[in-house]
């Protein structure tokens, strides 16, 4: 089934991810469901074959112009493959063709995406219509306008497909964060990617964070931030001044905004913890994140920055796309990369309609590692169960330990795996 042949600037957010694709390194996350039954290959593919035109901007390569990248839609549906390796190199000439990834493996199915195709939210949205078309070639199973499921049979609208950056950009202009962040020291990165992967029961996580008035991502966020630093004070030379360090956390914007694009439309909050506070007991650390949250968040800063994002998209929008790429790449290398230590995602409550979810059991989602960190963190939650991924290229520096034991004196436990095997606590830990 051809896609049709129109074709996308790159929103004002994905030239970053265009910029940083270099040596062994893309931003690609995933987004993966567990399903009750093993997966049928043919019925998963004659699903993306039914949604290809109806997804452009997803299932889509991403090309060079002279002065713009383009996002381009297939001219054929992609072809699911089985899974030999999950978040392996995304390299150029595949990005070229097509930016999203179909995959299975005995009963699960996974999409990944080069971050420039869109964001987790889009992502969410793909791979629900994806997982319903599925079903519905599979076990006869219709969804109905209610379930607020994309389908193949409705149109792609304008919305679905613009940039939201220019959209919604209006004359107030904030600077972006840039203040430098203690970063890790690995003694050897590597191009394989270790999953360390914690399942939580979701009510325990909940309450652990209701008992100190605030939010599942305030708690986790928090409980990452000092595991952090304690890295930092653990590893830190003699008389070396210890950094903050700041940890990035992605906004959805249509929160805020009543955008519903499938490309890409967050920012990133700079969540910090100061040496000076490092003594501060927890429940101020979190009063503290939270406080960050919500300034951040508000619609206001939100604002501004959509609009410095636009203007300068605008503002280079006519050098010539070799040197707009090395510019950016420049300064995204010093501000972009520099700024954090790591990027945590919680995606939130994966969501299906109670026609859907029976099938399935459960879902992941992860991030590679970027090149100025062995770590990347990724959180979702669906059903009773919240599933934290940390992802590692490397030996790392013993985040994985340190953050999972935190949790687990908080009355958290987690069951663990180790790339797909499970481990207990004890063996995990190395406790003897």
């Amino acid at each position: 089934m051809k896609g049709t042949k129109k074709k996308y600037v790159l929103d004002c957010s994905a030239i970053i991810y265009m910029a940083l694709l270099q040596g062994k390194m893309s931003n690609v996350f995933r987004l993966s469901l567990t399903l009750k039954e093993t997966v049928d290959p043919t019925a998963l593919q004659e699903a993306v074959n039914n949604l290809t035109p109806r997804f452009p901007t997803v299932l889509a390569g991403i090309q060079d112009g002279a002065f713009q990248y383009f996002v381009v839609p297939v001219s054929e549906p992609p072809l699911v493959k089985e899974e030999e390796k999950p978040l392996i190199y995304m390299p150029r000439k595949e990005i070229k063709k097509c930016g999203t990834r179909i995959l299975y493996k005995d009963n699960m199915v996974a999409v990944e995406f080069f971050h420039a195709i869109t964001d987790g939210r889009g992502a969410t949205y793909f791979l629900k219509a994806l997982i319903a078309e599925y079903v519905r070639l599979k076990y006869g199973v219709e969804t109905t306008e209610k379930d607020e499921i994309i389908t193949p049979k409705t149109a792609v609208s304008d919305a679905e497909t613009e940039d939201s950056f220019m959209s919604y950009a209006g004359k107030t202009k904030q600077a972006y964060f840039s203040s430098s962040s203690y970063r890790f020291k690995s003694k050897k990165r590597g191009d394989s990617i270790s999953f360390i992967t914690g399942t939580f029961d979701t009510d325990i996580i909940i309450k652990t964070a209701h008992k100190y008035g605030t939010t599942v991502t305030t708690f986790l966020s928090a409980v990452m931030l000092e595991a952090i630093m304690d890295i930092q004070i653990r590893t830190k030379k003699p008389r070396q001044k210890s950094k903050p360090v700041h940890l990035m956390i992605p906004i959805d914007l249509r929160r805020q905004f009543p955008s519903v694009t499938l490309r890409n439309f967050a920012l990133q909050a700079y969540l910090t913890l100061d040496p000076d506070d490092v003594e501060m007991p927890f429940e101020n650390l979190m009063s503290s994140v939270e406080g960050q949250l919500r300034r951040q968040f508000a619609f206001e800063p939100l604002s501004a920055i959509i609009t410095q994002t636009a203007h300068l998209q605008k503002g280079v929008q006519y050098l010539p796309l070799f040197i707009k790429s090395t510019t950016v790449r420049i300064v995204l290398n010093f501000v972009e990369e520099n700024t954090s230590a790591l990027f945590f995602s919680n995606l939130g409550l994966f969501t299906l309609p109670d026609s859907i979810k029976e099938y399935v059991t459960g879902a992941d989602f992860a991030l590679t590692p970027r090149n100025s960190s062995p770590y990347n963190c990724g959180v979702v939650s669906y059903g009773d169960k919240l599933r934290i991924n940390l992802t590692k290229c490397g030996e790392g520096v013993g985040l994985e330990r340190l953050f999972f034991e935190k949790l687990h004196k908080f009355g958290c436990i987690p069951e663990l795996e180790v790339d797909g095997e499970a481990v207990s606590m004890p063996e995990f830990l190395g406790w003897r």
